[in-house]
């Protein structure tokens, strides 16, 4: 069993909050507002707190086709982000060791630090490209989790369904948590996905998000899967309202439009490979995913504030300054729609020529 805080296993939650009871037919129990409604919101039936487990079928249905899992593998979440925090509430305290890699994503290494814990990153390989030796050999036996984001961010590389693996292995020894952040995982085909490693492993956790791939950033609902017994753990650290019921209602749906993240693959592909195929004297793109809609792009001047150099010209990007381990002569890029395309390849030729 995973390191969970000795605080969560031995407290019971109390609440007046439980399944319904399906057999009561009057409810006078919970606190809404059922009696008079604003007149614009009769039609949406929303007086009631989101209890359905319909998503959560949905969820175990659309996984089955390449995992095993059911719908008590899953819990629902205001966002991936909120649920990154919900795992650190369940795992660090004061002193909590955490391994990662770096860069990745910064605002989750920065809640280890907040909980108290120590994080620490590995380094990647030759033009920033994860290596699996290198990083294993970071583990030790005092970690309580290591934390992959795959795809990465910032680079959008993604690492192998089998060295995913091989590490929740090699962590399962020492009963090491391995946090899986597929944010941007609808990038990635599913086969490749560490959900498809949690019926086999009680070891591991992954996150994901309608927010990215679905481009449902608005509805802020994200999900975890991870074997039952954490599931009831977290339980006690969260709501069982998280996610409301439209975007309960409406991630249910795309869920079922079967061609959807293919096309999307695709539509990514036909972007980013011009800007990959682009020759650049001062300007290299780090290992990256063709699929995957961001890239990390760094200037060979370390001390080349290339986002600021972007800004002038009209583009925004996130700075190498926010991530662990990078500079300012680096940033992380989205590729930009089919019709602003020519015009960013213009602007990263012009900056490639700067001294």
């Amino acid at each position: 069993m995973i390191k969970i805080k000795a605080s969560v296993i031995a407290n019971e939650k109390m609440t007046y909050v439980h399944d319904n009871n399906v057999h009561l037919q009057i409810d006078c129990a919970a606190g809404i507002n059922n009696l008079l409604l604003p007149e614009c919101c009769r039609k949406l039936d929303l007086a009631d707190y989101p209890q359905d487990n319909t998503l959560l079928e949905e969820l175990a249905c659309y996984w089955s086709r390449t995992a095993e899992i059911t719908a008590d593998m899953f819990l629902l979440g205001n966002g991936s982000q909120q649920l990154l925090y919900l795992v650190n509430k369940l795992l660090i305290e004061q002193g909590t060791r955490v391994l990662g890699y770096a860069p990745q994503y910064s605002s989750y290494c920065s809640d280890v630090l907040f909980c108290g814990g120590i994080y620490r990153a590995c380094p990647m390989g030759e033009n920033y490209r994860f290596e699996l030796k290198r990083f294993t050999e970071q583990i030790e036996q005092t970690d309580t989790l290591i934390y992959l984001d795959n795809p990465n961010n910032p680079t959008g590389q993604c690492i192998p369904l089998e060295q995913i693996e091989y590490i929740v292995r090699e962590a399962a020894k020492d009963n090491i948590c391995v946090l899986v952040d597929e944010a941007y995982g609808e990038y990635m085909r599913s086969e490749n996905s560490a959900i498809t490693l949690i019926k086999t492993y009680d070891n591991l956790i992954v996150l994901r998000t309608f927010s990215k791939g679905f481009g449902l950033a608005g509805l802020r609902l994200g999900y975890l899967a991870a074997r039952p017994e954490i599931i009831e753990e977290m339980k006690k650290l969260t709501s069982p309202y998280d996610g409301n019921t439209l975007a309960r209602r409406i991630c249910a749906q795309v869920l079922k439009e079967a061609d959807f993240l293919s096309n999307l693959r695709n539509v990514v592909r036909g972007l980013k490979l011009p800007i990959m195929n682009t020759s650049f004297t001062h300007l290299k793109i780090a290992w990256t995913d063709v699929h995957v809609p961001i890239f990390m792009l760094y200037h060979s001047r370390s001390d080349f504030e290339l986002a600021k150099a972007l800004s002038c010209e009209g583009i925004s990007v996130v700075s190498g300054k926010n991530f662990y381990c990078v500079g300012p002569n680096a940033v992380r890029m989205r590729v930009p729609p089919r019709e602003e395309l020519d015009e960013v390849l213009k602007i990263l030729r012009k900056i490639d020529q700067m001294q």
